[in-house]
């Protein structure tokens, strides 16, 4: 049974603590091409250039103008007002003040007779002068008929070119006379600090098209140099009460807080469960953190973002938490459109001048792309291959031709879409911060709406089979989503978007979707249903298959043989966010599995060492079997191979090894893992399968199907040919197709579609996976590119690709299990000098030089590691060594050790390896009874945590592991406990049970398993191995 996980397109970057840098800075707004130009007016003439520095009043004890297309606001009065010479010879009027958040501006004239008339505000951001409007210049017009508003910027050749801008507004009249009023977010006019600014307020196109009179007298809308300087008086940057909701991490609260309130603004810290609490409307400011939310979950357990929302007040959006936040509320630029990837750097989008250089100018970096983080911190960039009609990117992650912005705006909200707090930031990187902070503290965000109508739409989710029915991992289900617009004038949709994330624990059928289209990254199919009118109605569909990772789900379940698979729909509309009723299949899982929560091609549960494999050297291979049932179970286990070693569809025929098939007999919810040791004739890849058979259900198959030597490079082909053949018993095509998960890299595969292939896996054809790592950035992320064959909607097997560097440290699972770690002597020896060495394999045709550093722990998890040695080594061509450094143990309070290893390869990110396992040998009368082993668990967070301990026992029948003193400790930043876990009778599963406590041993391996749980999330562990087989953490020898 193949049954396929969804490809993650995220990774766990190590954390890099280094010195707080608070570096003041502050922000401002974005533009963006948009609709078609209206009629623009021509120049009349040009005239002397203006006196500069004319100061804007700032309100005070006088509320701000309304913006309704009327001068006479007592406001105005507290301002300053200009006169210009207007259509006939009239006199009009510009009434100008600010009140440190906007800037009002009211012309009022003759009352003209063009129809298209209008009132324009025109800025010269930088104060430059320019003597024709550039990209900075901006042009923001109101129709006098009708109100229309539209936004324009400088083409550098006498004219104006269509371009987004938010955070103005406008309103006009022309009762007696024409009357165009505007408040304009004064980060963008260039001025937010009181730096000054050109500006220019006109009456156009009043009787004919070329009509261009305003304020100053004589200048020209297309000179910039003609406009007035004016400065707002009495502006004040980093001012303003600061909301900044955050989770559980409080450091990187606190440092926030900190940069903040050194550039003057006053913050408060506001957890997520205070939310509903919270008077969100005194603030000028709400900041959502980066552990707020991850994907499509915003809390844990979920929060209600409505008190953020009703407040109506701008709203920065941090990393995932921000990307979590904005996908709840419906934005488009949060959850699901975007992907996630390691990013140091940003490249300007040239869309808001303001944002890079007020209050902070960094015009010296652009266009970049420049760093503004110290290392490559993880990064949401929201894709952008066509840019929704209210977002603005502000920030692109560098690319030849970038289609995903990692600074990003929708109306009066704003994802920065970098994880990494202030200590990761540099210099430059915080005073950008600080930049987006000045620019959306002043942003005033539009007018709220009135509500709609209740239930403007109806979603509604039917399956085959339907819901009532069970269905088994390899099954599909296919879904039809209806939905229905009330018919009602005030249910009209503008923006309507129907979204169906690919349910957990199963994978999209290939082809299966209306409309062709496939989901994006993060697993969601996106159909853009565009404006809807009252009473529209369609449906879209769409199928999955289920995967047999549902099985190993929730390991500790009391029914732990009964899952759910769960599907629900948005509908996204500028009317609000609808969902669908819930579908939900019970899945019936084997009474045995494989515990997997990979691909069938690429499962964890099978390790190789060493892989690539080598020729002439054993090679040991493993895989974990899981009982899920309350009854004993007897299974036979049968590693295989194929003659054509890497591919899909291939043929397998068993391994001629001792030992291989094995029978073995696991107990009630019990693990057990087997091991054989095999040579292959010839080195490199090799697809390995493992066939699982057992009374009551079909055989299950697992396989292990990995490239990891290949010489990666920026921007530079990679080809990987591989062998397809078709299982099945007649012949048929097959579908090849690509599931990349790697951020800025081209991956494709030749041919997409073999013809006519026989069957029973004779016919080979031959394929190849071609790939282009990003010229940007930093390669040894690990993400993956799979390429999968279906024939028809069955999946038949999968390779996948992986983003390391050839000389690279083997994935284990678990991940602190690497049999490449290992001491001289075994077990090391307190007092003398001893060798902590790591097996290298280059398995390519060339030298190279790495370095490796060596670092130590007290036996635990969460206990931070001390280096004692940094070598460089140099590897030859189609070589695996052991290559060791001196290390002398250092003193503690325990006996037992952990190593780490970092390894790093010039142009990849840094790989760690460790070995945290501690050893018990086994006696011919042991008594797990008697199992005391001490260790000590830390919390490696800068905040407060809640730190648990998840263990399982493999190859035990009927005993599982115990915990004193019982879990969950809350632990200080870099507090220790110590604890003594002890092996008692039981079933691995959270329900009592009396069991009989007789010692019977599965599978080739008996260990204990121990994951490190912070805040609910894991973090680290260890094992503890009860067998004779040498291991490296054994307890120092004193001398």
């Amino acid at each position: 049974m193949f049954a396929l996980r969804r490809s993650s397109s995220r990774w766990l970057w190590p954390l890099a603590i280094g010195s707080i840098l608070l570096v003041t800075l502050c922000l401002l707004l974005a533009a963006n091409s948009a609709s078609a130009q209206p009629d623009q007016p021509q120049p009349a003439g040009v005239g002397e250039r203006p006196t500069a520095g004319l100061p804007i009043p700032r309100l005070v004890g006088v509320g701000a103008p309304t913006i309704n297309g009327d001068c006479t606001d007592l406001a105005y009065t507290a301002g300053v007002t200009q006169t210009f010479v207007d259509q006939g010879g009239t006199t009009g009027l510009v009434h100008l003040v600010h009140d440190n958040n906007s800037l009002y501006v009211c012309l009022s004239g003759a009352k003209g007779t063009n129809s298209k008339r209008l009132g324009g505000v025109y800025l010269d951001t930088d104060d430059e002068r320019e003597a024709l409007a550039e990209a900075d210049d901006y042009s923001l017009q109101v129709n006098i008929i009708g109100g229309a508003t539209s936004s324009f910027k400088g083409d550098s050749a006498g004219g104006y070119i269509s371009h987004t801008l938010s955070g103005w507004t406008a309103a006009a009249g022309s009762a007696t006379g024409d009357v165009a009023e505007f408040q304009i977010n004064k980060g963008l006019t260039g001025g937010a600090c009181g730096d000054p600014f050109g500006l220019s307020v006109r009456h156009q196109q009043v009787v004919s098209p070329t009509d261009d009179f305003g304020w100053p007298d004589g200048g020209a809308f297309t000179r910039p140099d003609t406009w007035k300087e004016v400065m707002l008086d009495q502006a004040s940057c980093g001012s303003g009460q600061i909301a900044y909701v955050y989770r559980l991490d409080t450091a990187t609260a606190g440092d926030f807080k900190a940069l903040l309130e050194g550039a003057g603004y006053t913050v408060d810290l506001i957890p997520q469960s205070a939310v509903s609490t919270t008077p969100f409307g005194n603030y000028d400011l709400i900041i959502v953190a980066d552990d707020s939310g991850d994907l499509d979950q915003w809390g844990t357990p979920p929060i209600d973002p409505a008190p953020l929302v009703a407040a109506h007040k701008p709203i920065i959006g941090l990393g995932e938490g921000g990307y979590a936040f904005f996908g709840k509320i419906g934005s488009p630029i949060g959850w699901p459109n975007g992907w996630h990837g390691p990013q140091a750097k940003v490249l300007d989008a040239n869309t808001i001048f303001a944002y890079y250089r007020s209050p902070n100018d960094l015009s010296g970096w652009l266009p970049g792309p420049f760093p503004i983080y110290r290392a490559p911190v993880n990064e949401v960039g929201i894709y952008m291959s066509a840019v929704p009609a209210s977002v603005i990117p502000i920030g692109w992650e560098p690319a030849p031709n970038p289609d995903h912005a990692s600074l990003t705006l929708d109306g009066c909200y704003h994802l920065w879409g970098y994880s990494g707090g202030p200590i990761e930031m540099n210099g430059t990187g915080q005073n950008l911060f600080l930049n987006a902070v000045q620019y959306m503290r002043f942003f005033q965000c539009p007018a709220v709406p009135p509500p709609p109508p209740p239930n403007c739409v109806t979603v509604m989710k039917a399956a085959q089979p339907v819901t009532t029915t069970s269905v088994m991992p390899g099954d599909n289900i296919q879904y039809t989503l209806s939905y229905t617009v009330t018919d009602n004038a005030q249910c009209a949709l503008a923006k309507a978007v129907l979204l169906d994330k690919v349910p957990d624990h199963t994978f999209y059928v290939p082809n299966s979707a209306s409309d062709g289209i496939t989901p994006n990254f993060e697993d969601t199919l996106i159909w853009d249903l565009g404006p809807l009118p009252p009473g529209a109605s369609g449906s879209k569909h769409f199928a999955v298959s289920v995967m047999d990772t549902v099985c190993n789900a929730h390991k500790k379940d009391p029914d732990a043989h009964k899952k759910i698979i769960i599907n629900q729909a948005d509908f996204q509309s500028d009317q609000g966010l609808f969902k669908s009723n819930i579908a939900e299949h019970e899945v019936d899982c084997p009474p045995v599995t494989f515990p997997n929560d990979e691909p069938p091609y690429a499962e964890d549960e099978v390790q190789i060492y060493p892989y690539p494999l080598v020729a002439g050297r054993p090679s040991e291979l493993s895989v974990r079997v899981r009982n899920l049932s309350a009854t004993t179970q007897t299974v036979t286990v049968t590693f295989q191979t194929s003659p054509n070693r890497f591919g899909i569809g291939l043929p397998f025929n068993a391994l001629p090894v001792p030992g291989n098939p094995r029978v073995i007999t696991l107990g009630a919810y019990d693990y057990a893992e087997v091991t054989i040791n095999w040579t292959p004739a010839s080195s490199g890849h090799y697809c390995i399968q493992v066939k699982l058979e057992g009374a009551g259900f079909a055989p299950i198959y697992t396989q292990r199907n990995l490239d990891v030597t290949e010489n990666l490079q920026p921007g530079v082909e990679d080809v990987l040919p591989f062998k397809v053949a078709n299982p099945t018993g007649s012949s048929a095509n097959i579908d090849l197709v690509v599931d990349n998960t790697c951020p800025g890299w081209t991956a494709w595969v030749s041919p997409t579609v073999l013809l006519s292939v026989g069957p029973f896996s004779l016919d080979m054809r031959d394929a190849e996976l071609h790939v282009i790592p990003p010229t940007s950035g930093i390669l040894g992320t690990s993400c993956h590119i799979d390429v999968q064959g279906w024939i028809d909607d069955r999946l038949i097997g999968g390779i996948r690709k992986l983003d390391v560097p050839p000389v690279n440290l083997p994935h284990s699972d678990p991940p602190w299990l690497e049999k490449e770690i290992s001491t001289i002597p075994n077990p090391p020896v307190m007092g003398q000098t001893n060798q902590a060495c790591v097996e290298l394999q280059n398995p390519l045709g060339f030298t190279r030089t790495v370095t490796v550093t060596f670092s130590e722990a007290a036996f635990g998890a969460g206990i931070g590691f001390t280096p004692f040695a940094t070598q460089a080594f140099t590897l030859p061509p189609y070589s695996i060594n052991k290559y060791c450094v001196n290390w002398n143990p250092l003193a503690s309070d325990s006996l037992h050790r952990c190593l780490l290893v970092e390894l790093d390869v010039p142009g990849f990110q840094t790989q760690p390896s460790q070995r945290n396992v501690d050893l018990v040998r086994r006696t011919p009368l042991w008594n797990p009874g008697s199992v005391s082993v001490p260790f000590v668990i830390g919390n490696p967070n800068l905040y407060q945590s809640e730190v648990d301990l998840d263990g399982i026992l493999i190859g035990l029948n009927n005993w599982l592991p115990q915990f004193d003193p019982p879990p969950p400790y809350s632990l200080a930043p870099g507090a220790t406990q110590n604890v003594m876990m002890h092996l008692v009778p039981g079933v691995q599963r959270r329900v009592p049970q009396t069991v009989n406590a007789e010692v019977t041993i599965a599978g080739d391996v008996v260990r204990a398993d121990v994951t490190l749980l912070l805040d609910g999330e894991p973090s680290s562990g260890f094992s503890v191995d009860f067998a004779p087989p040498l291991s490296v953490y054994l307890p120092l020898i004193l001398r």
